[in-house]
C-alpha cells in the first residue's frame, strides 16, 4: 500500500534518513507494484549504452525563457510584533517594497496536489488552475516498471481530467524502476529499491523523457526535473549528476516542443534547501530551466515566516543573475508537529500563506494536498475527500479575492497589523487586513470609502456606517 507520508524537516529527521539509507536493505519496500498488462514494447534496435556519469558536458542552445513576471528588488522585512491595543488606527510602521510579480494574479497561481482522483477521490468542488502530479503514481518507475513495458493508463486519465477542467499540469520527472537504476539495491522509505538513484544508462533516461514528452505533446506543458533532491530519501546522486540529467532532459523536451516550460529540481527545507539550490545554480543547472522551484514549507511556524525564507531563496537566485526567472512554490501546506487549535486558525494560515507568497515574488503555489489526511494537518476536506472543511471553503474564497487582482501595496503597522491594498481593473479597490497576534479593533479611515466587509466563509456585510471593525489572525477583505 502506498504511504502518503512526507519528511519532517528537522535535523534529527535528516540524520535518521541518512542512517536508514546507509543501512541498505534494512527498510522494507513501501509500495511494491507488479503490473500484469503489457504496454508499448521497447525497440529491439541495438543501443550503445553509456553509463549516466559520462553525459556530455557541452551546453546546448536553449531558447531564452519568457518570464511571466519580473520580480522587484529584494527588501528584507522582519516584523517585531508588539501586543495589540484595544483600538488601532492605521499608523504605518513599515512600508514594504513589493517583490510580487508584475501583473494580475492568474488562476494558475492556485495549484493543487490530488493523489487518487482517478480512483476514489471525486474531482474537487473548488476551482484551481494548476495541478502537480506528485504522489500520484506516475513517476518513471510507474510508467515503465519493466524495461520497455509502458503503462500510461493512469496518466492518460489525469491528462483527460485536466483538459476537461482546464487545469495546467506539472509532471515531475525521475525516480527510475529497479531495472534502470544505477544502484538497484539502494532502498528508500518511499519507493522501490533503486528509485532514488539516477539511471545506470543515459540512453534509458533519454528514451523515458522522449517517450513521455512525445505522447503528451501539447497536453502536458510543464515538466519538473526531480523532487526534493537535497534530501537523501529522494536523491542519492551528486548535484552534478542531476545537472547532467537536466541537461539531457531539457534538450529532448525542447526538441519535442520548444514551448514546454522546464521547472528546475524542487529543493525543500529552509536550512538545507537554499544551499543546495546555490550549488545547483553555481555548476550550471540554471542553463536548463525556465522556472526555479522550491518547497517553501515553514511548519510548524506561522505563514509570516515565509518572508525571510522566500527572501533567502530570491537572494540566491539574484546572486546567479537569474531574477528574471519565475519562482514557483511547488509544495505548500502544514503537517506535524503543527496541530491547529481551531478551524479558523487553519483558515488564517492558508489565506495568509497565499497572500504572502505572491507578495514575496512567488508565481505559483501548489497546495499539498487535497486528499491527504495521513500526513497533512491543515486539511481542506473531510476523510471522504469530498466534504469541504472551513479551510477548503477559504481556499475558494481567497481565489475570488485575488484572481485577476493586483496587490499594489503591502504595509505592516506598528502593532503588526498587515495591510494589502488590492485593485482589479479601473473600478474595483479593496483592502485586506489581518493581525497574526490576536483580535483587536481597527479604525477604518474615512478616506478609504469602505462599504463592505467580506470574510473567508463568503459572508458579506455593510460596514459603511461603522467607525471601527474587529480584525485578527484571519484576513478580512474590505471593499470600497
Amino acid at each position: 500500500m502506498r504511504l502518503y507520508r512526507r519528511q519532517f524537516l528537522s535535523m534529527a529527521a535528516r540524520a535518521a534518513s541518512a542512517m536508514i539509507l546507509s543501512a541498505c536493505g534494512s527498510i522494507s519496500e513501501t509500495r511494491p507494484r507488479q503490473p500484469t498488462s503489457t504496454g508499448t514494447p521497447r525497440s529491439t534496435a541495438p543501443l550503445t549504452r553509456t553509463p549516466t556519469g559520462e553525459v556530455p558536458t557541452s551546453t546546448p542552445a536553449i531558447p531564452a525563457p519568457t518570464s511571466t513576471g519580473t520580480p522587484r528588488p529584494i527588501v528584507g522585512v522582519t516584523p517585531s510584533p508588539t501586543p495589540a491595543s484595544k483600538t488601532e488606527t492605521p499608523s504605518v510602521r513599515a512600508n514594504v517594497d513589493l517583490q510580487s510579480p508584475v501583473g494580475a494574479i492568474p488562476a494558475t497561481y492556485f495549484g493543487m496536489h490530488i493523489h487518487r482522483v482517478a480512483t476514489t477521490t471525486p474531482w474537487p468542488a473548488i476551482p484551481f488552475g494548476a495541478w502537480r502530479l506528485w504522489d500520484a503514481d506516475v513517476g518513471w518507475s510507474d510508467l515503465e516498471p519493466r524495461n520497455g513495458e509502458w503503462h500510461f493508463e493512469l496518466l492518460d486519465q489525469y491528462v483527460t481530467l485536466a483538459q476537461k477542467h482546464n487545469v495546467d499540469l506539472l509532471l515531475p520527472l525521475g525516480f527510475p524502476a529497479t531495472w534502470a537504476s544505477a544502484r538497484p539495491d539502494q532502498r528508500s522509505p518511499h519507493f522501490q529499491p533503486g528509485s532514488v538513484a539516477g539511471p545506470k544508462y543515459i540512453e534509458d533516461w533519454r528514451r523515458y523523457i522522449s517517450t513521455v514528452a512525445r505522447r503528451y505533446k501539447g497536453r502536458i506543458r510543464n515538466y519538473e526535473i526531480w523532487n526534493e533532491p537535497n534530501l537523501p530519501e529522494y536523491w542519492t546522486g551528486t548535484t552534478k549528476e542531476l545537472v547532467n540529467l537536466a541537461h539531457e532532459a531539457s534538450r529532448i523536451l525542447r526538441d519535442v516542443d520548444p514551448s514546454i516550460t522546464i521547472v528546475g529540481p524542487s529543493a525543500t527545507d529552509s536550512e538545507t534547501g537554499p544551499p543546495w539550490l546555490d550549488e545547483y545554480l553555481s555548476i550550471g543547472g540554471g542553463n536548463y530551466l525556465d522556472v526555479i522551484a522550491h518547497h517553501l514549507y515553514v511548519f510548524p511556524s506561522p505563514p509570516e515566516t515565509l518572508t525571510p525564507f522566500i527572501g533567502r531563496v530570491r537572494q540566491i537566485i539574484a546572486k546567479h543573475g537569474m531574477s528574471d526567472k519565475p519562482l514557483w512554490n511547488s509544495e505548500i501546506g502544514w503537517a506535524l508537529p503543527k496541530v491547529f487549535s481551531s478551524d479558523m486558525e487553519a483558515v488564517g494560515y492558508l489565506a495568509r500563506a497565499y497572500i504572502l507568497n505572491w507578495v514575496g515574488g512567488v508565481e505559483r503555489c501548489y497546495w499539498y494536498a487535497w486528499d491527504n489526511q495521513e500526513w497533512a494537518t491543515l486539511l481542506l476536506t473531510a476523510e471522504d475527500s469530498r466534504t469541504l472543511k472551513p479551510a477548503g471553503v477559504a481556499f475558494g474564497e481567497i481565489e475570488k479575492w485575488l484572481i485577476d487582482a493586483r496587490i499594489v501595496s503591502y504595509t505592516i503597522d506598528r502593532i503588526n497589523t498587515h495591510h494589502c491594498r488590492v485593485t482589479r481593473g479601473e473600478n474595483y479597490a479593496a483592502r485586506i487586513l489581518w493581525n497574526p497576534d490576536g483580535a483587536l479593533s481597527y479604525t477604518l479611515p474615512q478616506e478609504w470609502g469602505i462599504r463592505y466587509m467580506r470574510d473567508l466563509t463568503g459572508a458579506r456585510r455593510d460596514v459603511s456606517r461603522e467607525v471601527s471593525v474587529k480584525i485578527g489572525p484571519v484576513p478580512i477583505l474590505f471593499e470600497q
